[in-house]
């Protein structure tokens, strides 16, 4: 793991990787976006007199990409805190004042945004969370749940997605098998990814 750090001179810089002793850390994560244009007055003028008012319509949070990306899925329900800011940096709120709107918005139970055990939810719902979300590639999509199973398994990109799902599941089964639960429902193949088993 690498970590950004103040240096003497004022700027930061990345450490060598850590591996042992890793300090306390916080993640940012973003979305990139174009700058704001501020050489167009009446554009600026709307963002100047309209900001009070989109900080305020928390449903405004609703369109953040941030929400529909497969890999920001992990830093939504693994983090024991997470804060939501606007591209100008002001603070919008955190994972539990805004929890019932991030459940709405990301269709993942209250439970496991407050931090309960996600080997608590089903197989079938765990691979709902995924589903609306994006990736670069799709089979990405399989590859963002390894943690959420706590499964282990090497991306292989030239496999093709089908492919990818099929060994994800097969994690979960293998994984299911040597610890004695039955995690894999009889519907699961049928509504999650039909085309996976």
């Amino acid at each position: 793991m690498r970590l950004l750090h103040p240096t003497n001179d004022g700027n930061i810089a990345l450490t060598e990787e850590i591996v042992d002793n890793i300090p306390a850390y916080a993640i940012l994560s973003h979305t990139w976006g174009s700058d704001e244009d501020e050489t167009n007055n009446a554009e600026l003028t709307e963002a100047l007199n309209s900001m009070f008012r989109w900080y305020c319509n928390a449903a405004a949070l609703q369109a953040s990409r941030w929400f529909k990306r497969g890999w920001t899925l992990q830093e939504l329900i693994a983090s024991s805190a997470v804060e939501f800011f606007s591209s100008d940096e002001k603070r919008i709120g955190d994972r539990v004042s805004l929890e019932c709107l991030l459940s709405d918005i990301t269709v993942i139970p209250l439970a496991a945004l407050r931090g309960g055990p996600v080997d608590s939810f089903s197989v079938k719902e765990r691979m709902s969370w995924v589903q609306n979300r994006a990736t670069k590639k799709e089979k990405d999509k399989a590859y963002c749940l390894l943690s959420i199973f706590g499964v282990h398994m090497p991306p292989i990109y030239g496999e093709g997605t089908d492919h990818a799902f099929y060994q994800l599941n097969r994690e979960i089964r293998d994984r299911a098998t040597a610890s004695g639960h039955s995690m894999i429902s009889r519907d699961f193949r049928a509504v999650c990814y039909p085309n996976t088993w």
